[in-house]
């Protein structure tokens, strides 16, 4: 076997460490871009109290199967500023807003940044000029590098619709593996709470109910942002004992 002279062993060693460390700068700037982990904290009053119960809920987004149903949600996990008929700006976000609609073993509804009702049809996206927006037909159906999206699992996040291509704002989590079956097709799942589900549960058991409930008793978005895998690694790494 023939021996390498020393100055190529040390080129050849520099080569390496130059390629470690450009995979790991592409795979970092990749996933702490991606932002696909939707961080949201919702407080909500129960029948026993006055004051608001809190939880936190992770939806991981799926971005890549749908770039423009996750871009339009993105859009509004911030503030986004849309121009009215008076020629002023309007901010819209999903902080503050409520889940208007509740119903137990089936969905919670809510990202109606317009009028908290259900009403609210507007989206984040300048390209459909702020309105209603197609379903990702082809996506919706799977390939063989996406999984078809189902409702098929408590805590699945899916875009409300009032019939084929009219996407907004609004969206749902689905609370039972098999009530939803029959929306499949006919909304786009686009993410799944991966953390919290068990908050989320305990939300719709001991919410605050009855027939005239106010905008105030509704459970309430009171903080959302997103973040990255890679963000969420460091965070659980920060916490450890060292």
């Amino acid at each position: 076997m023939k021996i390498l002279p020393m100055q190529f062993r040390i080129i050849n060693v520099w080569i390496i460490i130059i390629l470690i460390i450009s995979v790991h700068i592409q795979r970092g700037s990749t996933r702490s871009d991606d932002g696909n982990i939707a961080v949201m904290t919702i407080n909500y009053k129960t029948n026993n109290q006055e004051e608001s119960e809190r939880i936190t809920l992770k939806i991981e987004l799926f971005e890549h199967q749908f770039p423009e149903t996750v871009k339009n949600f993105k859009g509004f996990c911030g503030t986004v500023s849309i121009p009215q008929s008076d020629g002023n700006l309007k901010a819209y976000t999903y902080k503050g807003t409520v889940f208007h609609r509740i119903i137990d073993g089936f969905v919670v509804q809510g990202g109606d940044v317009q009028h908290m009702n259900g009403m609210g049809g507007i989206s984040s996206l300048k390209e459909w000029n702020w309105g209603r927006f197609p379903d990702e037909t082809d996506k919706m159906k799977g390939s063989g590098k996406y999984p078809m999206r189902l409702h098929n699992k408590i805590g699945m996040v899916a875009m409300a619709n009032s019939g084929p291509n009219t996407n907004g704002c609004q969206f749902y989590i689905t609370l039972s593996e098999s009530s939803c079956s029959h929306l499949d097709g006919r909304h786009t799942v686009f993410g799944e709470v991966i953390y919290g589900l068990d908050g989320l549960m305990r939300l719709v058991k001991n919410r605050k109910k009855g027939s005239d409930l106010s905008e105030d008793d509704l459970p309430r978005i009171t903080e959302i942002h997103l973040e990255s895998d890679l963000s969420q690694e460091s965070s659980d790494f920060s916490k450890k004992e060292l």
